[in-house]
Parts: C-alpha cells; sequence; structure tokens
C-alpha cells in the first residue's frame, strides 16, 4: 500500500506552497470482523507514518476517525462535520486538505457507492 500512496501523496502535496499548511482527515468506515479491523488499523497507520515521515506533515494536523474509536474518534457523520467545520475555522487560504474515505463499497444491483456507515444522519 505505501509504494502506491506515496507517489499519490507527493504528487498531490507538490503543488502545495511551502509555507502552506496540509491538513488530514481520515475516515475508516465500518470494518466488519477483527481480521478486517486489523487490516483497517494497519492501513491507518501505514498512511499516518507516510504523512509525518515522509511528507513532514504535522501529526496535529491528522484527525482519524474510525469504527471502534471513542465516542469522539467514532467514524459517525457528526464527527466527520464537526471535523471539517473545525479545519474551516483553521485553513487559511493557501493551506491544502485532504479527505481520505478508507472502507469497503456497496453495490446495491444498480449503483454502487461507498458504504454508509456514518450514522444514521449520514
Amino acid at each position: 500500500m505505501t509504494r502506491v500512496l506515496l507517489p499519490i501523496l507527493c504528487v498531490l502535496f507538490a503543488s502545495a506552497a511551502r509555507s502552506a499548511d496540509r491538513y488530514i482527515v481520515i475516515v475508516s468506515g465500518a470494518s466488519g470482523d477483527a481480521q478486517y479491523a486489523g487490516r483497517y488499523e494497519t492501513w491507518r497507520q501505514t498512511l499516518i507514518n507516510a504523512l509525518v515521515e515522509g511528507m513532514a506533515v504535522d501529526p496535529s494536523h491528522i484527525d482519524v476517525l474510525f469504527d471502534g474509536a471513542d465516542e469522539a474518534h467514532e467514524a459517525t457523520a457528526g464527527n466527520v462535520r464537526r471535523v471539517l467545520d473545525a479545519l474551516r475555522g483553521t485553513m487559511r487560504a493557501d493551506d491544502v486538505a485532504m479527505v481520505v474515505l478508507m472502507g469497503h463499497g456497496t453495490f446495491d444491483g444498480i449503483e454502487a457507492f461507498f458504504r454508509r456507515h456514518l450514522g444514521g444522519d449520514a
């Protein structure tokens, strides 16, 4: 995953000015059973390490919401809105934000979409 992800991050952040701050929101939805929960945890940590160590992103600029977290970090629509609203008040015009959705898709026989596990108010 890192071999694919790091070059993508480099391209995305290459256009950002050196003085711009970078903010990342990682939303990891329903993991299902323990096997998948472990994979998602590994993927989240790999991404965070790549951002902090490889891209020099300030760790305080990374918000992580995930299935199984405490109430403030649970991957719910309300928490996503809260984090994005906080960023709106923090970011300047030249800053860069990236939202990463980590999860699995759903296909209802007609349309494919990102799984809606963000609570009843999604």
